[in-house]
């Protein structure tokens, strides 16, 4: 495999996040050592095997832990630890427009009911539920405040609202860095792996597979 390199200076980085829209792969934010040339955005050509640094005049500040989602043109941004400010992980959500190549915070309406949780080392997928609706489903993380989450929070595109739904089935126990891919003819994402609390005051990682089915809200 060919080690292709970004034109401009390429920086190391941990921690970010990809995804595939057409013939490019975008990579946005991550963890670095040195932030003073670091690029918040990044694409790779899969065709032509090349990246490109992609200029963005305004938007979200840097961050890690983050997770991205992809619906039609926009990719969905959530979280994250922020490197530069209060260093506060942090519960926005942005949306960067692939054709105008341009960031937009959104606000959404109060949650349904629940609570939004600001977490780092979750994961996301989008799916289009029976009813038409698109919802973005965040599962899991690390919060600094309520320590390892295991809530499912849901964000409904078209009412540009958050809930936290209660969740049937299994008993879950959310985690950090776990690993999750969403089969979309099933509606059901599956989530392996990650750190999180074991019993006795103990912390480490697991290899349980979870599946949640996102149209019943059901583990």
């Amino acid at each position: 495999m060919s080690n292709v390199k970004p034109f401009s200076q390429s920086l190391g980085r941990a921690s970010h996040k990809a995804v595939v829209h057409g013939k490019l792969m975008w990579v946005i934010g991550g963890y670095s050592f040195n932030y003073s040339s670091f690029h918040m955005v990044l694409n790779y050509n899969l065709e032509s095997s090349t990246w490109d640094v992609v200029p963005i005049n305004s938007g979200p500040l840097q961050r890690y832990g983050h997770s991205l989602a992809l619906y039609q043109d926009d990719i969905y941004m959530y979280g994250g630890k922020l490197e530069a400010g209060s260093g506060n992980v942090t519960d926005e959500l942005w949306v960067f427009n692939i054709p105008s190549r341009t960031w937009s915070l959104k606000n959404p309406s109060s949650l349904v009911q629940g609570q939004p949780y600001a977490v780092e080392g979750h994961s996301a997928h989008l799916a289009e539920l029976t009813n038409g609706d698109v919802v973005m489903v965040v599962l899991f993380g690390y919060s600094p405040v309520y320590s390892y989450i295991s809530k499912v929070q849901e964000y409904n595109i078209r009412t540009n609202s958050w809930q936290v739904p209660e969740t049937n089935g299994a008993i879950v126990q959310g985690g950090y860095g776990h690993s999750s891919v969403y089969d979309s003819s099933s509606r059901c994402v599956y989530v392996h792996g990650g750190y999180k609390a074991l019993p006795a005051n103990k912390y480490g990682l697991v290899d349980e597979l979870y599946r949640y089915e996102v149209q019943t809200q059901t583990w």
